[in-house]
């Protein structure tokens, strides 16, 4: 779901009542879906190159970035438990794309200058990227007042995110 259609806004707008029973079991449908996504994008299935929606970080940056606070409970804990297991499950995946990539590109000798500028660009940005991550996982776990099972599924997410990449999380890596 690419574009101006974010699933979040699909499932929020098929019932009057967020907090209804039908609305709670269609977050719990998405939930059941990404999960089944985010296994498909560690095994590789996603990385063909026919396939046109490539990583699914549009739900991590919903879930992360933007403010999931306000709202129904169950909006909420889909919300963030999404962009969790995406990291958790994939995270190797999206770290390859946001810093693995930027960083060949920019050590590669072959490339003129222009090439070499926007990939360290773009190596700055997904670092940056991976911090937040890492930062909002505990922020939320600490402090979101979400459900048990979505905080002990932030804390698996945040330390495979310190895990992969230790040296952005200088002393991050011994907190729990």
């Amino acid at each position: 779901m690419r574009g101006s259609t974010s699933p979040w806004r699909f499932i929020a707008d098929d019932s009057e009542d967020p907090s209804s029973p039908t609305s709670r079991q269609q977050w719990e449908a998405w939930v059941n879906f990404s999960l089944f996504k985010a296994r498909c994008v560690e095994a590789g299935i996603l990385d063909q190159p026919t396939n046109p929606y490539g990583l699914p970080a549009d739900q991590i940056v919903e879930g992360l970035e933007t403010n999931p606070l306000p709202g129904p409970q169950a909006a909420r804990d889909a919300k963030v438990l999404i962009a969790a297991q995406y990291l958790a499950v994939a995270g190797d995946k999206f770290y390859e794309r946001l810093v693995l990539v930027p960083r060949r590109a920019f050590f590669n000798n072959n490339a003129n200058t222009n090439t070499k500028a926007a990939a360290a660009i773009a190596l700055h940005r997904g670092r940056a990227r991976w911090s937040l991550w890492a930062s909002r996982l505990e922020f939320l776990a600490l402090h979101g007042s979400l459900g048990g099972p979505v905080v002990e599924t932030l804390q698996v997410a945040r330390r495979r995110v310190v895990a992969i990449e230790p040296v952005l999380f200088p002393g991050m890596a011994m907190r729990r």
